[in-house]
């Protein structure tokens, strides 16, 4: 149910605050993002989990809490 309900939300957000300070893979949110989207990591794990393969998909930007500050 969860795989479904991913694919049909895929390349739908163009921003998405990550929380998790966990280590978890990061694929399922790139995976939603529009391309050019941005995925702000506030609580940047120690390691951050992500198959390269999945930035082909366009242009994505990835922020560390001091970058996502910055905007504001």
């Amino acid at each position: 149910m969860v795989i479904w309900f991913l694919q049909a939300l895929a390349k739908s957000f163009d921003f998405i605050i990550d929380t998790a300070s966990g280590v978890h893979s990061l694929d399922p949110y790139i995976s939603l993002l529009k391309t050019a989207g941005v995925l702000v990591l506030v609580g940047f794990p120690s390691e951050a989990k992500f198959s390269p393969a999945i930035l082909n998909l366009g242009t994505l930007t990835i922020f560390g809490f001091e970058e996502f500050h910055e905007l504001f």
